[in-house]
């Protein structure tokens, strides 16, 4: 779910298909069928480990935040200094796997659509994106692009 080498920065998705996620458990036991791997990654996500949304499967946000150091240092955070695949919202700080990205391909913020709001209203209702290289707005024109 984290690896991106071959995608750029404007397409990453932090989500993977019901065959892609199959084909995972499959590989970890030979003797696993489709239909018990169906009933683990279900087992999964009532046990708050995964979510389902979009018809997608991506860890949730219990996931994110017990595997956030791990994450972060196998995978590395996208940020100024350093171009892992990991997103960090600007707001909270967090693992950003949805939301919003800056509709600048170089630009690293991200945020969760919550964390925006408040942003923006916590900073005199302030729009100027907080990445100092970066001359756009965090309004709903320049970064509305959903990741």
């Amino acid at each position: 779910m984290f690896d991106h080498s071959n995608e750029s920065k404007s397409s990453l998705s932090y989500s993977i298909s019901p065959a892609v996620a199959v084909e995972i458990v499959k590989k970890s036991s030979s003797k696993t069928t489709n239909q018990q791997s169906y009933e683990f990654l279900n087992d999964l996500e009532l046990k708050g480990w995964i979510s389902y949304i979009d018809r997608r499967y991506a860890l949730s946000s219990r996931a994110l935040a017990e595997l956030k150091g791990f994450l972060i240092d196998k995978y590395g955070e996208d940020s100024a200094e350093t171009e892992g695949s990991i997103s960090i919202c600007y707001g909270c700080k967090q693992i950003a796997t949805r939301g919003l990205r800056c509709s600048n391909d170089s630009c690293f913020i991200r945020f969760h659509n919550l964390c925006r709001d408040h942003f923006i209203k916590s900073n005199n209702d302030s729009t100027k994106c907080p990445n100092n290289d970066c001359d756009l707005r965090i309004g709903e024109n320049d970064m509305g692009i959903y990741f």
